[in-house]
């Protein structure tokens, strides 16, 4: 995803957020308009989302999370968009499945 966003001359950073480094990066790039978070903890990503509040973030934040219970609780936090990776997953293999029955016809 990362190599298909640069492709398409969008300035990409990628980062593990338990890495002082991107913090560094993150705090020298001021114009980050979108920020992707797929963390595997919920704990963590709602940290995470915190360290971007206290960092003075003020672009728009995405994440992904495993149940559908913590959806809310990243809304009420202003998280843009949220994403079941199960549910989207699922639906993403669907419509690749979809696609590569067509393609072969």
């Amino acid at each position: 995803v990362v190599n298909k966003l640069c492709e398409t001359q969008r300035f990409v950073i990628k980062g593990d957020t338990s890495d002082a480094d991107f913090w560094d990066r993150i705090q020298k790039h001021h114009s980050i308009e979108y920020i992707l978070l797929t963390l595997p903890k919920f704990n963590t990503t709602l940290a995470v989302i915190e360290q971007l509040k206290e960092a003075k973030f003020s672009g728009k934040i995405a994440c992904a999370t495993k149940y559908n219970e913590d959806i809310q609780k990243l809304e009420e936090k202003g998280i843009m968009t949220v994403a079941n990776i199960f549910t989207d997953a699922g639906a993403g293999f669907a419509n690749h499945v979809i696609d590569n029955i067509n393609s072969v016809k």
